[in-house]
């Protein structure tokens, strides 16, 4: 049973890792796209910044609150609402892209 595995897993991974040939001769290949040039130097700084901001400002929500909710001063049933956690990402994720946002702006 266990040559049966390994022939199923050895033609699986051989469908996927190999181009088929006329793939090969035509440059078509649908496994593995062709390289194209990163978005992001396309991007514009204030919206680079703003994307940047808005994941910083959630990271420190969660992480402040984390800490908050294990190690600090805590009452019974204070970290387990989940409205407190979504209202707070999202407002600290929005001061965070403006933030960022305007930064992006003034630096170009």
């Amino acid at each position: 049973m266990t040559f049966l595995r390994h022939l199923i897993v050895c033609v699986a991974l051989s469908v996927v890792v190999v181009p088929p040939a006329h793939a090969q001769r035509l440059k078509i290949n649908y496994v593995f796209p062709p390289e194209r040039p990163a978005v992001a130097a396309q991007v514009h700084p204030a919206a680079k910044g703003a994307v940047i901001g808005g994941v910083a400002g959630a990271g420190f929500f969660g992480a402040v609150g984390l800490c908050y909710c294990t190690v600090g001063p805590n009452e019974v049933g204070e970290c387990s609402n989940a409205g407190m956690w979504t209202g707070g990402v999202l407002m600290w994720s929005a001061i965070g892209a403006g933030v960022g946002a305007l930064i992006g702006a003034i630096h170009r």
